[in-house]
């Protein structure tokens, strides 16, 4: 039962890190879109 519960914080902490990576692909495509306006 230990070890299952060391497994899930596992899996808890690299969904947090895949969030955290989702959110900031979100701000590069902001950027990139914000970039676009300013050129056209």
């Amino acid at each position: 039962m230990f070890s299952f519960a060391q497994l899930s914080s596992a899996q808890l902490s690299s969904a947090q890190l895949s969030s955290a990576q989702l959110s900031s692909a979100q701000l590069s495509s902001a950027q990139l879109s914000s970039a676009v306006k300013i050129k056209n």
